[in-house]
């Protein structure tokens, strides 16, 4: 795809240990306080080229299902600003 037509962006992680759900959920909400703030993703193409944005989260923390023990299948949807 194109990187001018990467509106909003869906990230999914199965599989995602305690840990990094945990650093993941207070970087969202503590640190980028939700939706109020923006912050920088970078897209990594398989070509090895990189396109980076200015984004803010949306939401899908709140769904985010423990599969077993210390494991999340979690997504965020992301909007560039």
């Amino acid at each position: 795809r194109s990187a001018s037509t990467l509106k909003q962006p869906v990230l999914t992680w199965t599989n995602l240990s305690d840990a990094d759900h945990n650093t993941l959920t207070s970087f969202i909400f503590t640190t980028v306080s939700g939706s109020a703030n923006q912050f920088t993703y970078t897209e990594a193409y398989s070509t090895g080229s990189n396109v980076t944005y200015n984004v803010k989260y949306l939401g899908g923390l709140e769904n985010a299902k423990s599969t077993a023990y210390d494991s999340w299948n979690v997504t965020l949807n992301l909007a560039v600003v």
